[in-house]
């Protein structure tokens, strides 16, 4: 009988604990509910080959977002008007040579949606990074890959920022 009542408390406990899970909003990572007016988006960029504007690509085909060229049948567009990617010096070595950088880089896009007015937004994510001399050809590839990282950042956040906007309710609409 004890041994019933062990077995029945711990099954009983376990199904606690997954109610909780899924009753407190858990979710896997990178799993976004994608509302029916974003299922469809017109993309363009300034540069339309460029890393960004292909992980911006990737990541909405990954949501099941459709990109449609064509402006009469899309909901929502997306334009990349503008990214730049800065360095700056944080800090130098005694004898004089930089020993930390701060990268900063910078997205600006506009949205249209309908019935709305046209809003442009922008993103900023800054990555610091130690400079070595001694590896510098190691440093130049931990520098590209910081770069990928960052525009991948930038690629989620703008579809984030779509989902707000899209989630939240008109208040400036067009005359």
């Amino acid at each position: 009988m004890w041994f019933f009542m062990q077995s029945f408390l711990k099954a009983f406990l376990l199904v606690c604990m997954v109610i909780m899970q899924t009753g407190c909003g858990f979710q896997l990572r990178s799993s976004h509910h994608i509302p029916e007016s974003l299922k469809e988006v017109r993309f363009s960029s300034h540069e339309q080959y460029s890393e960004l504007s292909r992980l911006i690509r990737k990541n909405m085909r990954y949501h099941k977002i459709n990109l449609n060229p064509d402006t009469s049948h899309a909901a929502t567009s997306v334009r990349i008007t503008n990214d730049t990617l800065k360095r700056s010096t944080l800090s130098l070595f005694q004898n004089g040579t930089i020993a930390e950088y701060e990268l900063t880089y910078t997205v600006t896009y506009t949205v249209n949606r309908p019935k709305a007015n046209a809003q442009t937004k922008s993103i900023i994510i800054h990555r610091q990074y130690t400079d070595d001399l001694s590896s510098s050809l190691a440093k130049s590839a931990e520098v590209r890959q910081i770069n990928t990282e960052m525009r991948q950042q930038a690629a989620e956040r703008i579809l984030y920022q779509l989902i707000a906007l899209h989630t939240e309710p008109q208040d400036n609409k067009a005359d």
